[in-house]
């Protein structure tokens, strides 16, 4: 099935009805549907939320949490290195203050976007993590 057509959403909602649900969510091809089948199920947002996962590995970033100058500890923050949640990656310098650089997931880093001493603004890509 490429496409939604009518017939497989009206019995996709009479489905839905007599089985109780309060809302449903349908997905073919290009095609989506989302609809409300009571008043209970509107604390829905408004996008939809495609719950399939991705095929291959995850990337995710590694962002500034401050404003300052980067200072990485030189052997942790190297392409290929393997790194946990929770690893000190190494230091944003703002005002004077050392502010630690904490790994946000596990994973092997994959791109380093930011030179050490470098200046970085609040919510920076620095690193790319391909998630374990």
């Amino acid at each position: 099935m490429d496409q939604l057509n009518t017939e497989t959403i009206r019995k996709a909602i009479s489905t839905a009805r007599d089985s109780g649900f309060r809302s449903i969510k349908l997905s073919a091809g290009t095609s989506s549907f989302q609809g409300v089948l009571s008043e209970e199920a509107l604390t829905w947002g408004d996008e939809w939320e495609d719950d399939a996962q991705a095929s291959g590995p995850v990337s995710r970033p590694i962002n500034a949490p401050v404003v300052g100058y980067l200072k990485l500890i030189a052997d942790k923050a190297k392409v290929g290195e393997t790194i946990s949640e929770g690893d000190q990656i190494g230091d944003i310098i703002a005002l004077g203050i050392a502010n630690e650089f904490l790994a946000t997931c596990s994973g092997k880093i994959t791109a380093v976007h930011v030179n050490d001493g470098e200046p970085v603004e609040y919510g920076q890509t620095i690193l790319e993590i391909e998630q374990k």
